[in-house]
This record gives structure tokens, C-alpha cells and sequence, in this order.
């Protein structure tokens, strides 16, 4: 009989804590008495956890919507995946730093589709990406000739991808290296 009590209050105690108060237990108890009949901390438990984790999974599936990512393509699961990367106020936060950069909404969004990985970046590294880029921008103007026209065609080709970031950075190091080891600064 003490066995019987336990899981009874047990049971009573699973169904409160998920439905919240002792009238949806009892409003649960009035439809179907099988809740009693099981270990409701056992079974109930692990559902409404994966239950949970599916809510989270289709708030970032409608994220990605409002970005306007088609569903078929494979934009979409990495959308999905930066999504969930990150909480709604770092995406905020990097909403606004790329505002701060000068893109409009629509080129939020256009780049999101074309790269939705890059949103997944650090604020600090996506912050000297965009440092970098208007040193370039500023010497390229600075300066006369084919180097001026070549660091010009290089910012103008920069994606806002990751690895397309890193890599072209590295390479435009590489090359104002050159050219302030041959006396352009």
C-alpha cells in the first residue's frame, strides 16, 4: 500500500508540475484516471522535454522563414543551424552591428540568404572584418595606380561568408604587405 501512495503522489506531483496547478490536474484526472496507473516521472518527464526541444526547433524554423530562406535550398539548414547557435538578443545584438556596418534591412536579408553561416561569426571577428575592410577602402583611396585598382577589385569581391572572410583577409594582408614592403604607405 505505501508503494501504491508514493506513486500516486508522485504521479499527482509530475502532472502539476507540468499542467501548472491542482484544477488542470484535476480537470487531466476527470478526463483519464490512467495518469495514475503509470510512473508519470518516468514517461511524462522525457516527453515534454523532447516536447520542449521541438518548440525550440520550430522557433528557429520560423525565424528562418521571416529571413525568407527557401526551404528547399541549403541556405535553409544552415539558417536553421545559425539560428539556433545563438540566443534572439545576440541576434539582435548582430542585427545591429551589421546595421552599424551601413546594410539596410533588405541587405541584412539578402546576405543572410546568400550566407547564413557568416551570421553565426563572432561580433569581435566580424567587428575587425569590417575594420579592415575600411583601412583598405580608405588607402585605396588614398593612393594612385594599379595597386590602389587591384585592393579596390579585392573589397569589392569580399563575401560575407566565414571562410571566404578569413581567406580573402589573409590574402589582402599578404598583398599590402608587398606593397608597403615596396614603399607604399
Amino acid at each position: 500500500m505505501r508503494s501504491a501512495d508514493n506513486q500516486l503522489g508522485s504521479s499527482i506531483l509530475a502532472l502539476k508540475s507540468v499542467l501548472g496547478s491542482n484544477v488542470g490536474v484535476v480537470r487531466v484526472l476527470k478526463i483519464c484516471g490512467w495518469f495514475l496507473k503509470c510512473d508519470l516521472e518516468k514517461t511524462m518527464a522525457a516527453n515534454v522535454e523532447f516536447s520542449k526541444s521541438c518548440r525550440s526547433v520550430l522557433e528557429f524554423v520560423k525565424r528562418v522563414d521571416e529571413m525568407g530562406i527557401d526551404r528547399k535550398s541549403r541556405a535553409f539548414l544552415h539558417g536553421v543551424r545559425t539560428m539556433s547557435s545563438m540566443t534572439v538578443e545576440n541576434w539582435e545584438l548582430k542585427l545591429e552591428l551589421f546595421r552599424r556596418f551601413g546594410f539596410s534591412e533588405e541587405g541584412i536579408v539578402l546576405a543572410f540568404k546568400k550566407s547564413p553561416q557568416a551570421f553565426a561569426s563572432q561580433r569581435g571577428k566580424l567587428r575587425r572584418s569590417h575594420r579592415f575592410s575600411l583601412s583598405l577602402q580608405r588607402r585605396a583611396m588614398e593612393s594612385n595606380g594599379a595597386e590602389a585598382s587591384q585592393i579596390r577589385r579585392e573589397i569589392d569581391s569580399l563575401k560575407l561568408s566565414k571562410i571566404e572572410i578569413e581567406r580573402r583577409i589573409s590574402a589582402l594582408e599578404s598583398q599590402l604587405r608587398d606593397i608597403e614592403g615596396d614603399g607604399w604607405s
